[in-house]
């Protein structure tokens, strides 16, 4: 996997769905995720750790990551381990609408 830019990245993935008002938070949600992806690329181990605060969208952060990593490699299979059904159900929603409102490429 090589690393990517802001500009490949942005025309990967919308963080703010066109909504103006989401754009400051979408600004630093596809930093964050170019550079976990970009660490990724880089780390021989394939791992990288995401925190920050509550409400800053990590959920989101990590499903762009999956989507950069899995339009450069299509063949790529995410396990995501969730530790209760009602978070289960919340990346199942959260998944859903983030590729339907927010990845700007589709594999064909």
């Amino acid at each position: 996997m090589n690393p990517i830019d802001l500009k490949v990245a942005r025309r990967l993935i919308d963080f703010s769905a066109k909504d103006k008002a989401l754009e400051p938070l979408a600004d630093i949600q596809i930093k964050g995720a170019t550079a976990l992806h970009n660490m990724l690329a880089n780390s021989e181990v394939g791992l990288a750790y995401l925190a920050d605060e509550v409400g800053m969208g990590k959920t989101y952060i990590a499903l762009g990551v999956v989507a950069m990593m899995r339009y450069f490699n299509p063949m790529l299979r995410v396990l995501y381990i969730c530790p209760s059904r009602n978070v289960q159900e919340k990346w199942e929603r959260e998944y859903k609408a983030f590729i339907r409102n927010n990845v700007c490429v589709s594999q064909g």
